[in-house]
């Protein structure tokens, strides 16, 4: 008896019946009340059949329904305006029973729908997964929701509908666009210098005798056919200028829904600009009002610098903290300062002061706007 009640009590928590359903229902109570009225055997047996074929949908749903658990996997870090894929697996708990037909809907934790995916058959005791691709237009922290679990097996008269908590939470890295043509215009002062140290760089440091196990493609033969014996070149060692990215996130009024779009297209820029720097070898660091992401270097360094972009926001102007954090004394030998809104910073010594104006075109394709072309070569001005 126990076990019943449970069974009962795990059944669907959302019954609604389907437009084929209400056809049928009301067809089955016309035939019900023509039998009544005319007392004919053969509309009495039409009725019992539909009646019939109601009940035995109803048990069919119930069997096909219940038993079954689902799980959404999502990465933990996304892009923005990039697909990622996210997989829902359902898990089958009954033993001789096959589910057929059912439909996982995911949704945000607003309520929004994000994705569906379609699973037409579940083995006993077996699972099933399925992937669907959803772009997030925007960086920040994406909250989940409930998954909901529908099906409208057998007949598609009544779809059953029951909703499981999976809360999770996704951090969207802001996008990053080709910035190529725009750093080309710093790029001496961010490309590789040379020292005076042996290393494995483009300038000559100094022609020896060959030793055994240095590289046959070191050899300079000229000088060797000359001296009647195997020389070598010696490389000048090369090192990466360091660099530092500033994003001053004081708004005055953090409220216009201008400047927040002036702000989102200077997050862009900052992760792209960062992720120009790191990939081309140098050292980098990012500052802003909200805190400091010291110099490093590769992938990993970027992944934080871009998770910090992530979820920053505007401060006042008067922030003490923000003060601090962007008046910070610099060791770069270049600092790129991103300008935006009537934000504009004159290019002092070791200063480079880029406007998210100079790539407005390209920011405002990529988060999904439009704006007319603006002369790309300026290193200065600001976006009004």
């Amino acid at each position: 008896m126990r076990r019943i009640i449970i069974r009962i009590l795990e059944g669907p928590r959302h019954l609604r019946p389907t437009l084929e359903g209400v056809v049928f229902i009301l067809v089955t109570l016309v035939v019900g009340f023509a039998a009544m009225n005319t007392a004919a055997q053969l509309l009495y047996i039409m009725f019992s059949l539909m009646c019939g074929f109601l009940v035995l949908s109803a048990i069919s749903a119930n069997a096909n329904y219940r038993g079954i658990s689902i799980d959404r996997i999502a990465p933990r870090v996304a892009e923005a305006q990039r697909p990622t894929a996210i997989s829902v697996t359902a898990r089958s708990r009954k033993r001789f029973i096959t589910s057929f037909s059912l439909q996982v809907f995911d949704s945000l934790a607003s309520g929004r729908l994000l994705g569906a995916v379609f699973i037409d058959r579940l083995l006993p005791r077996g699972e099933a997964s399925r992937e669907y691709l959803v772009i997030f237009p925007r960086r920040g922290i994406v909250r989940f929701g409930e998954l909901s679990l529908n099906t409208r097996f057998p007949f598609s008269l009544i779809e059953r509908r029951s909703w499981r908590e999976a809360r999770a939470e996704i951090l969207v890295l802001p996008q990053v666009i080709d910035v190529g043509s725009l750093m080309r215009e710093v790029k001496a002062d961010l490309g590789e210098i040379e020292i005076n140290r042996r290393g494995r760089g483009a300038g000559l440091y100094n022609i020896r005798e060959h030793e055994r196990g240095d590289s046959s493609r070191d050899i300079h033969w000229k000088v060797s056919a000359r001296r009647g014996r195997l020389m070598v070149r010696e490389y000048e060692a090369e090192e990466h200028r360091k660099a530092s990215v500033i994003l001053d996130n004081r708004c005055a009024d953090v409220d216009d829904p201008e400047a927040r779009a002036d702000f989102e297209r200077a997050v862009v820029l900052a992760s792209s600009i960062l992720a120009h720097i790191c990939r081309e070898g140098h050292q980098v660091e990012l500052r802003t009002g909200a805190g400091v992401v010291n110099f490093g270097t590769g992938e990993q360094h970027l992944l934080r610098c871009r998770r910090a972009l992530a979820s920053i926001t505007t401060v006042a102007t008067d922030d003490p903290v923000a003060r601090r954090c962007l008046t910070r004394s610099a060791e770069s030998s270049v600092t790129l300062f991103i300008s935006w809104g009537d934000r504009h910073a004159q290019a002092t010594s070791g200063l480079v002061a880029i406007a998210t104006s100079a790539i407005r075109e390209e920011l405002d394709a990529s988060l999904g706007g439009a704006s007319a072309p603006v002369d790309s070569t300026q290193r200065e001005f600001a976006l009004r």
